[in-house]
């Protein structure tokens, strides 16, 4: 499976702390699916997670993925959607208890 992963690491003093991450993995065909792209609260809203979406893109592209997929909660549509990305349906499948 290829998977690409990226984090942004940001040095404070001595200390380093990390502020994003996220990650695209790839089956070996033409689709990926991008998860867990978070971003440290305190360093939210700065263009940070658009700045990882973004590299995390071209990464998967350099995979030879075509396609990129996820799934987000509705609040994030809009991030989503200037990410470059089609809001569309799906489905979701749990195990039953």
């Amino acid at each position: 499976m290829n998977v690409a992963t990226f984090g942004l690491v940001f040095e404070m003093k001595k200390n380093i702390e990390l502020i994003a991450f996220g990650y695209v993995a790839g089956m070996g065909l033409q689709h990926g699916y991008m998860e867990d792209i978070i971003v440290h609260p305190k360093f939210q809203k700065r263009g940070i997670g658009q700045a990882l979406v973004k590299k995390l893109l071209q990464e998967a592209e350099q995979f030879g993925l075509e396609i990129v997929t996820l799934t987000y909660d509705s609040k994030h549509t809009s991030f989503y959607s200037e990410s470059g990305f089609t809001p569309c349906s799906g489905g979701l499948w749990r195990k039953k208890d």
